[in-house]
């Protein structure tokens, strides 16, 4: 292939890669572009998308679980709009959403099933010959991103009070991670807590090297030890939680933990926690 093909060729996937770009920010109110948008530039993970999907499947086997009777006979008249945002206040992730929320599902369930009688439910998680998917379906997808950005932003508000009056280094330790957790979502457990913070949490290893000190003239006068950081990674999700008095930055830790997914186990917070103080030590992230 001669140069200029090449640079042909290269100018044509750039058209294409910005033209995919420039439709994503066009039609981001199409719940699937703006998701897939988010994935591209890096600002969530896969997981997120994957963990909606399987929200969304699990929503549409409970509506239609509720059109059989234990015995496998079909209920006459099920289901019902009423038993449908039922089953979408019990899932994990869509069961504290405000109450405006449910009134937006329940005006676009009646816009995609006007008719009286049970709704089907086939036809209620199907797509057009476009892509498109109803607005019932569209709301879920965009109520549950909309909460889950809801949650990282109470989170990172909730982390930067815990930070003591007159200290804005903007570092916190694993204490005031945790207790900013428990101001924003007080019925995670223990140990679902301790998992979201690894999800934010970059580990430092270092190694103690040897510095020459140098006079005016460039002679070696004497030597010192000093540690350097050596590798930059993610906690491992099984790994123990840092020291009290490691300190980590709440923009970076922020900024790794929003491309996770994530599942609210309380209602939103109205009221402050008690700030945690900081421990004495280094900072910039424990040892790995």
């Amino acid at each position: 292939m001669q140069l200029a093909d090449q640079k042909s060729f290269a100018f044509f996937f750039c058209q294409i890669a910005y033209n995919l770009l420039d439709a994503c920010k066009r039609y981001s109110y199409d719940a699937d572009i703006e998701l897939f948008r988010k994935v591209m530039d890096g600002d969530i993970s896969e997981k997120v998308l994957r963990s909606q999907l399987r929200m969304l499947h699990e929503i549409k086997q409970g509506i239609q679980a509720t059109a059989v009777d234990e015995a496998g006979t079909a209920v006459k008249g099920a289901p019902t709009k009423e038993q449908v945002l039922e089953v979408v206040k019990n899932h994990p992730m869509m069961k504290f959403q405000r109450e405006s929320a449910y009134d937006t599902l329940r005006e676009k369930l009646d816009l995609d099933a006007p008719k009286k009688g049970p709704v089907d439910c086939n036809k209620l998680f199907e797509e057009d010959s476009e892509g498109n998917q109803t607005g019932f379906v569209e709301a879920l997808r965009d109520l549950n991103l909309a909460d889950r950005e809801e949650y990282f932003d109470q989170l990172e508000e909730a982390i930067c009070s815990q930070e003591p009056e007159g200290d804005n280094d903007g570092r916190v330790n694993v204490l005031q991670l945790r207790a900013a957790v428990a101001q924003i979502d007080p019925n995670k457990s223990p140990e679902d807590v301790d998992a979201l913070l690894r999800l934010g949490l970059m580990m430092e290893k270092t190694v103690e090297v040897e510095k020459e000190e140098l006079d005016e003239e460039g002679n070696v006068v004497g030597t010192t030890m000093e540690r350097r950081v050596v590798e930059r990674k993610l906690m491992h999700p099984q790994a123990d939680l840092p020291h009290e008095a490691a300190l980590f930055g709440i923009n970076e830790f922020m900024s790794l933990v929003r491309k996770n997914a994530v599942t609210r186990h309380s209602p939103a917070p109205q009221v402050s926690a008690p700030k945690v103080s900081v421990l004495d030590g280094e900072g910039g992230g424990g040892e790995a």
